[in-house]
């Protein structure tokens, strides 16, 4: 197989498989070697610790004993003979568990410990001899043997115990040594390891900028020549040099070839497919917008991994897409639901049939819901079955309502749909409010161009019903409303680019989002006679989510717009800048409206707190503006009264990591 020949995502999938094997044997390696101090630890712990332990207890309690007999000696009258007699016995019995288990754990010579035994029963035989004399009231014999026998076998003694001790610290000491040699090997391969992982992690990257980023910048450079109007680009050099590729770069290539080639039709054919394919397409989009936002559904491969599911889906489950692709349809699945629906499902669609059910489901959060579902067979184009596609529909209220029909009466069924019909109606007139705003910026986007082409159609048609045009003078204002169609077309690409999720960060300039911001909201501002102060460094850039943070800026300039126009200030205007501070970026966005009252500027960001009227406002936008700042991209906004006005800053870290912003307090 030619490694080139592969797909992209397998190409990376391979890289990125090496460095998990890598990953993994750096942990499996340190598992072992901590396995392997472990034992050296619990052996170090087992005998020569615990043989020093006990050692030294023996060596108290011998002393001890020795006490109490020198005392009894010196002073017998004062003690009880035969209570002295007793606690030197239990003292030799402790002592006696204890030379057993210095016996098993100790790890030198048996002999060793079998020479200090004879001397401990030695010296326990002497002992016991001094209390008989001591009971005959034979007090001279008996301070006689402890101070000349006892003496000799007391230091044999201790000095056989104090060398079992040296051993054992010895044992000890190498244990240690050879444990600090495990950590010290161990060190030395995972760092080994480690920089292999790092030298495979930049080839990795340095094939993702050859090998993706290089034909895609190509592409990009070939479709501004095409706007440009230069047509004869089909098999060209720059085209060549990708066609040979078998991956999904190749392919790509080899469909602009083919658009290219489409494209050196005559101009009337052109612009008549152009036209059909730009309305279909928008259609296309209109309705692939709508499913992904409405239809819960979902797409798995013939194993049941998912690999597709709609944004309606992610709401339904509370899931994110990240979370949901390459998992089955487990990680949702209630307990309640019993193994033979699933097993009946699976037998159902194997066979190639539909399947429709009921099934109770668990949401992220832990809360069940339900849904009503159409399950069957993907096929391709050659017939074969590539995977199953699952429509459902969300029943949890019904299913609801219906468990509630159960113990509740008529009227209370009739409050509960109330109440879900007054839910309904509030999100209708959220979205309705959303979409009036965006289809009045659209608005007045589209009104200058769609003037122009009515224009330009008029005069075309006076010159046709005169029979006074050229073919020159016809395509120079066909290509006129092609540009105009196209301006339109990209507003509308401008305006679905702020709603498509981004599941990646990519370093973008802090220059073009603005510029991309006021591409939108700049018509409605000139329409107001509100002037536009902008100071934006074309340097900075940051690493985040692009259309979430115009969203963001979107909504404040929104926000300084209606504030200038309900206060009706003269010489309105809004300023923006942009700057770095240490690791952060700023953005800020300031008016002239006079600022935000000092009692409500701490519940701007809360939601469903608006100071616009009820029709105008649903006090969520600021809301959702700091979700979008801290929870999304990790940075901040923050909010404060200046001179003139009010303005808002937006704090954004400059890389995609655990950056700390300063310490300032939305």
């Amino acid at each position: 197989m030619n490694f080139h020949s592969l797909k992209i995502s397998t190409k990376l999938i391979f890289g990125f498989l090496l460095i998990s094997i890598l990953n993994v044997s750096v942990v499996i390696y340190a598992i072992v070697e901590l396995s392997e101090d472990g034992e050296l630890i619990n052996k170090m712990y087992e005998h020569p610790y615990r043989v020093n332990n006990e050692v030294r207890d023996i060596s108290k309690q011998l002393l001890n004993v020795n006490k109490k007999i020198n005392l009894l000696l010196l002073y017998k009258d004062d003690y009880d003979l035969m209570t002295i007699k007793k606690e030197v016995q239990n003292d030799y019995i402790q002592m006696e568990q204890k030379f057993q288990i210095v016996y098993k754990s100790y790890l030198g010579k048996k002999s060793d410990i079998d020479k200090a035994y004879k001397l401990y029963k030695e010296e326990y035989a002497l002992e016991m001899l001094c209390f008989d004399m001591l009971q005959k009231n034979n007090i001279l014999q008996a301070m006689k043997c402890m101070n000349k026998d006892e003496d000799v076998i007391f230091s044999a003694l201790e000095k056989q115990l104090s060398s079992i001790a040296d051993f054992s610290h010895t044992n000890a000491t190498s244990y240690i040594f050879n444990a600090q040699e495990h950590e010290k090997n161990a060190k030395k391969y995972i760092y080994l390891i480690l920089f292999f992982t790092i030298i495979l992690n930049l080839l990795i990257a340095r094939y993702t900028i050859i090998g993706i980023s290089i034909p895609l910048q190509e592409l990009i450079y070939l479709n501004k020549k095409i706007i440009d109007g230069e047509l004869s680009l089909t098999n060209s050099k720059e085209v060549q040099k990708f066609l040979h590729r078998e991956d999904e770069i190749g392919k790509l290539f080899q469909t602009f070839n083919t658009i290219m080639t489409a494209l050196l039709l005559p101009y009337k054919d052109i612009i008549t497919t152009h036209g059909n394919l730009v309305e279909k397409t928008y259609e296309v989009q209109r309705l692939l917008h709508a499913f992904d936002h409405y239809v819960i559904a979902c797409k798995t491969d013939t194993r049941g991994i998912i690999i597709y599911v709609s944004s309606a889906f992610q709401r339904a489950t509370g899931y994110s897409k990240k979370e949901l692709l390459g998992n089955t349809h487990q990680v949702i699945n209630h307990p309640d639901m019993p193994h033979s629906l699933f097993k009946n499902l699976w037998q159902t669609i194997s066979k190639g049939e539909k399947w429709q059910g009921e099934i109770k489901d668990l949401r992220k959060d832990g809360t069940a819901f339900w849904i009503s579902t159409n399950i069957q067979e993907d096929i391709n184009a050659k017939g074969e079955r590539i995977g199953y596609n699952s429509i459902s529909e969300d029943i949890t209220s019904l299913k609801n309502y219906e468990e509630l029909s159960k113990t509740l009466d008529i009227r209370v069924k009739d409050e509960i749909m109330k109440n879900e019909e007054r839910t309904l109606q509030l999100v209708q007139q959220s979205r309705l409010a959303q979409m009036g705003e965006m289809i009045s910026m659209i608005a007045h986007q589209w009104r200058q161009p769609l003037s122009s082409i009515s224009a330009i159609s008029a005069t075309l048609s006076l010159d046709i019903m005169l029979n006074n045009y050229n073919e020159e003078f016809f395509k120079n204002r066909l290509d006129a409303i092609d540009e105009l169609a196209q301006h339109l077309s990209h507003t509308i690409d401008d305006f679905r680019g702020f709603f498509q999720e981004k599941t990646e960060k990519k370093s973008v300039k802090v220059s073009e989002l603005v510029r991309n911001c006021l591409t939108i909201i700049e018509p409605s501002l000139k329409n107001h006679n509100i002037n536009l102060d902008i100071e934006i460094n074309e340097s900075l850039e940051v690493e985040s989510y692009a259309n979430e943070l115009k969203q963001v800026m979107l909504n404040i300039f929104k926000n300084a717009e209606d504030a200038l126009l309900d206060l009706n200030i003269q010489s309105a205007t809004i300023s923006a800048r942009s700057y770095q501070k240490n690791s952060n970026v700023y953005i800020e966005i300031e008016d002239n409206a006079g600022g935000i009252a000092k009692d409500i500027i701490d519940k701007i960001f809360d939601p469903y707190f608006s100071t616009k009227k009820q029709k105008d406002g649903t006090g969520l936008g600021l809301y959702m503006s700091r979700i979008i700042m801290q929870e999304h991209i990790g940075g901040k906004i923050l909010v404060k009264n200046s001179n003139e006005g009010a303005c808002f800053s937006l704090v954004i870290p400059v890389k995609n990591d655990d950056t700390t912003l300063e310490g300032e307090k939305a």
